[in-house]
């Protein structure tokens, strides 16, 4: 079972594009939406409902109503996913072409199972990335965690399981943001 439509496509020799489920016309739409029934495909594997938001933020594409609401409802079910995975969809999704994407992660109601402190990021400020900021790892990471204390970054990036570099980087841009 694929979890998207536009990765539910395949190449056959013979026959071609095979697209059972409407990928194309989702690639032209600019749509992120699930394959058969959004309540399933979250529910088989909740890691999805981070990746329906980061391949928003590298296509630059909507989310279907069905697929969105599906995401609400099973946001829940993310605190069973290791951070290692979570960490790994939220720097792909900083590091894509629309790092502002991440404000959905509070949108839909996801941030309170990421991590505590993470869920207070937006309480300091509405976390955008501007695009402007190159796409490196700790500084996408700093643009983001801007409004937070060191301490607070840090900690966040702990609980996500980020290499001691990134968060060391990360520690000075947020210290010294201000100056």
């Amino acid at each position: 079972r694929r979890d998207f439509t536009v990765n539910a496509m395949a190449y056959n020799g013979n026959t071609g594009l095979v697209d059972e489920f409407g990928g194309m016309e989702d690639l032209d739409r600019g749509i992120i939406r699930c394959v058969g029934e959004p309540m399933d495909r979250f529910s088989e594997d909740a890691l999805r409902i981070l990746r329906a938001i980061r391949f928003s933020a590298q296509l630059g594409f909507a989310i279907e109503g069905r697929t969105y609401e599906a995401i609400r409802a099973i946001a829940p079910n993310m605190v069973h996913v290791s951070k290692e995975r979570i960490q790994a969809e939220l720097t792909k999704l900083l590091l894509s072409p629309h790092p502002g994407h991440i404000s959905m992660v509070y949108e839909i109601g996801i941030s309170p199972y990421v991590s505590e402190t993470f869920h207070k990021v937006p309480l300091l400020g509405m976390p955008s990335v501007p695009a402007q900021v190159p796409p490196v790892r700790h500084m996408r990471w700093a643009a983001f965690l801007r409004k937070c204390m060191p301490d607070e970054a840090v900690k966040i990036l702990k609980d996500l399981k980020l290499d001691n570099d990134t968060i060391n980087r990360v520690r000075t841009l947020v210290s010294w943001q201000d100056y």
